[in-house]
């Protein structure tokens, strides 16, 4: 079973693997699974009060999509819902229902738990011919509006990526 890794860095890093492999059937229509790993690269530590230095993030929602999918956000643009409730309370319901919806998305993954400074995340997620890119969101916690994405990005063939 081959694997691919995807990473992702905001002072994090998204690591998007090659497909795990091409599942029973082969083929280039075939399912394949990528496991993605999300690393906080933010401070540890830390600061004068005691307090943990550094971001923590929020579980993300995860899509792999084809291309006709909306754009997560165009900068410059105001949020949509779905975003704003990530951004402001790490609520990722609406944007897992909205995607789980669409004709234009395969898969939709949520992770299971908070992303601490220097902790990673892995989450598995599946695509096929078509459905080749991935998008994400999740909070930045200790802001009252602040996200961390991927929007649209394609999937590696082979190999692994680093955002």
């Amino acid at each position: 079973m081959l694997t691919r890794k995807i990473v992702c860095t905001l002072s994090l890093a998204f690591l998007m693997g090659a497909p795990a492999g091409l599942l029973a059937g082969g083929g280039p229509n075939a399912t394949k699974t990528y496991q993605l790993t999300i690393t906080n690269l933010t401070a540890g530590g830390v600061v004068d009060s005691g307090a943990p230095a550094g971001q923590i993030m929020s579980p993300p929602v995860v899509a792999t999509q084809n291309s006709h999918l909306d754009p997560l956000f165009v900068l410059g643009q105001p949020a949509s819902s779905d975003l704003w409730n990530i951004a402001e309370d790490a609520i990722n319901g609406p944007l897992a229902t909205t995607w789980g919806n669409s004709p234009n998305v395969m898969d939709v993954e949520q992770g299971s738990d908070v992303i601490l400074p220097g902790q990673s995340a892995t989450i598995t997620v599946q695509a096929a011919n078509g459905f080749n890119r991935i998008s994400l969101a999740g909070m930045l916690v200790t802001t009252n509006d602040g996200f961390y994405a991927l929007n649209g990005m394609i999937l590696p063939a082979s190999g692994s990526v680093t955002y």
